[in-house]
């Protein structure tokens, strides 16, 4: 409908169909998101890996991304070394991970930005890798929190963070098939400085 009617419509009529289309990806999201998290409780999750370029998947991840950060008021940057960034992982997995990170940051960031990169690399435990990095100018974990908040159904716990929405399932969720893609999380944050959150997948 936007679309076939852009030639037709104000801007802020405009504006009223990417809020539509926004709704509708965040709630595709969370289905997504919810069903996930009853695979790791039963077990159930499984990996289908291929060797497939990254770019793509997360410039679509990173479209919901800067839709969400927009509506705060933030910025949204993202930075990709190259057109074709070759990972050896479930595809599907990947871009989840990327639209689980960048969903968190902006979640825990009331004012700044957010970055994504992604890029070659290479990682003592993986070896040649491709790391996805996601930063923010939130509110950091705390020291006693960066193990906890990779738990399913455990989340930040601070009064600053106590009316911000969400289950606690979206970094576990990350953990869970980064393991399975035979990859590793790493978190690097600063109380009041904000987070920086690298999902480390084979290549």
């Amino acid at each position: 409908l936007k679309s076939k009617l852009s030639s037709q419509c104000s801007e802020t009529q405009l504006s009223l169909f990417d809020r539509i289309i926004g709704g509708g990806q965040q709630l595709a999201e969370q289905i997504s998101t919810t069903l996930d998290s009853t695979r790791v409780e039963a077990g159930k999750l499984a990996a289908d890996i291929s060797r497939f370029n990254a770019v793509p998947a997360l410039e679509e991840a990173c479209v919901q991304g800067e839709t969400l950060a927009k509506k705060k008021g933030l910025d949204f940057r993202s930075e990709i070394s190259d057109s074709n960034i070759y990972a050896l992982a479930d595809r599907q997995h990947f871009k989840q991970i990327a639209i689980n990170l960048i969903s968190n940051a902006i979640k825990y960031t009331q004012a700044g930005a957010i970055e994504v990169s992604l890029r070659p690399s290479f990682d003592e435990q993986v070896g040649k890798c491709v790391t996805l990095e996601v930063n923010d100018t939130g509110c950091g974990v705390p020291q006693g929190q960066r193990e906890s908040i990779f738990k399913l159904y455990q989340r930040q716990d601070s009064h600053e963070n106590s009316e911000i929405e969400g289950d606690g399932y979206g970094l576990a969720i990350c953990c869970e098939m980064l393991a399975l893609n035979h990859g590793r999380i790493v978190l690097d944050s600063e109380v009041g400085r904000g987070s920086s959150f690298s999902a480390i997948f084979p290549r």
